[in-house]
């Protein structure tokens, strides 16, 4: 048993990942897939559900081919962590803006996602309710009553919110004397500039987590495998692509860094509660962001159970961080109540309700659906990150005292949870978009390790992860 838990992997995992055989075998593999995907061989479900894009003309490509030639420069350079993180959100920026104008049609590719989705109805609702206090006071009622969009009833207010800040930043720039529908026109072209550069900034507590998981090196790894995920790309203008990957590793990294950097019981209490704090603010917008309280647990197994010294005094600190992480969830509840009348309580089992009504699956169909998930989530997630990321548990060899072993096998459990039991059906190149800076945190692990003498690793699995993007922008892309 204990071979097959462990030792299966160290043996024959880790030996391909120290070969030369190791990039040959990613690059069949990813190439394999996207053959399939050109080959109009859907691999899920709703993979050809739109029809194809144009290969794009020579101004966008090239955008596209610079921005990965100064993401690539930049991770062999020494540069100071806060001129490589400007750097990276304007890559990410720019990869977005640039997939965007391979259609042709400018900026409009990317406006569709605010004007014609289903999530369209945020950005009329913002501009229709102009109080945000109000709005967000009676939101329940507002929701019950028809009042708000559809998708309002799936949601928190955060997400509502978030458009209507982002309609008020409108009319600074643009003016207040405007019709509802040039206000709105406005709202659009706000979030089409704005937004971009807001979700590239997940980048930045993804590079304090793998930094103090790794180091600078491994950190800037985490951060280009994160910005070539098609993804980060092509689901564009989403919430779940501009906010909740921000605000969920802000969570992480605010309750790792005593974890790793904390000396003494006050600064496990006052990081314990700036993580409750932040969490309770990330559920407002999102309440799947929660689960970073499952990665919360296996952090701090990964703490306790490092090395035999000192085990108990390392449990002992887990006292005051735990006390900490409850304080300031219970107070930032407390003060959205205050507030903003926010009762999750309420709202946890509506959206609940409303999210399943939407996504119903019959029984006999939710194992086929939770494949069909999973395949959807790799296809958009790159395989070359996917499949590194998944072979964590083999580099035990290579790092002993890795903290990436724990902290990837509840994601991997997580995401295993989330597909066959996580009432989603489809969307989850969306849905679970907030998870995937871990993945590249995880597969950047494995490429450190698994690299060696081979500096030109990074360059490959980049040009395989910018190859994926591409390929699923021209034979079906996201709506």
């Amino acid at each position: 048993m204990r071979y097959l838990k462990g030792n299966l992997l160290r043996r024959v995992m880790a030996p391909i990942l120290q070969s030369r055989w190791f990039l040959p075998c990613l690059a069949i593999a990813t190439l394999a897939v996207l053959g399939t995907t050109v080959a109009g061989i859907p691999l899920y479900q709703s993979q050809y559900t739109y029809q194809p894009k144009p290969w794009g003309d020579a101004a966008a490509l090239a955008m596209i081919g610079a921005a990965f030639g100064a993401l690539m420069l930049a991770l062999y350079q020494k540069l100071p962590a806060a001129l490589f993180l400007l750097l990276a959100v304007a890559v990410g920026a720019l990869f977005q803006f640039g997939f965007a104008l391979t259609e042709g049609r400018g900026l409009d590719a990317m406006r569709v996602h605010t004007t014609k989705s289903g999530h369209a109805t945020f950005a009329e609702d913002a501009v229709r309710m102009e109080k945000i206090l109000p709005t967000m006071r009676h939101y329940e009622l507002l929701v019950s009553g028809g009042t708000l969009g559809v998708f309002a009833a799936t949601k928190p207010p955060g997400q509502l919110l978030a458009y209507m800040l982002t309609e008020k930043l409108s009319r600074r720039i643009y003016g207040e004397d405007m019709t509802q529908n040039a206000r709105l026109e406005r709202l659009d072209d706000t979030i089409v500039r704005v937004w971009p550069f807001i979700a590239a900034l997940a980048v930045v507590p993804l590079y304090g987590v793998a930094a103090i998981l790794g180091g600078a090196g491994a950190a800037r790894l985490a951060v280009a495998l994160y910005l070539l995920t098609p993804s980060f790309s092509l689901v564009t203008l989403h919430t779940d692509q501009v906010l909740f990957p921000l605000l969920f590793m802000g969570c992480l990294y605010l309750f790792l860094r005593p974890l790793r950097k904390g000396r003494d019981a006050a600064s496990f209490l006052g990081w314990g509660m700036l993580a409750g704090g932040a969490l309770y603010i990330a559920a407002f917008f999102q309440i799947a962001l929660l689960f970073a309280g499952v990665l919360f647990v296996a952090l701090a197994a990964a703490y306790v159970g490092g090395e035999k010294e000192g085990r108990k005094a390392r449990a002992l600190m887990l006292l005051p961080l735990s006390l900490g992480l409850m304080v300031g969830f219970c107070l930032a509840w407390w003060l959205l109540w205050l507030w903003l009348d926010y009762d999750p309580l309420l709202r946890l089992p509506r959206a609940a309700a409303a999210h399943a009504a939407w996504k119903h699956v019959p029984p006999f169909l939710s194992a086929y659906m939770g494949l069909q998930n999973l395949m959807e989530f790799v296809d958009w997630l790159g395989v070359p990150v996917a499949l590194l990321a998944m072979s964590v548990p083999a580099t035990r060899r290579m790092a002993p005292e890795s903290w990436h072993i724990t902290l990837t096998g509840a994601l991997l459990l997580l995401v295993v949870y989330l597909a066959f039991f996580g009432l989603t059906v489809a969307e989850v190149a969306r849905l679970w978009l907030f998870l995937m800076p871990l993945f590249a945190l995880a597969a950047a692990h494995t490429l450190a390790c698994a690299a060696g003498k081979r500096p030109h690793a990074a360059l490959t699995v980049g040009g395989l992860q910018l190859a994926s993007t591409y390929i699923i922008k021209v034979t079906h892309d996201f709506w």
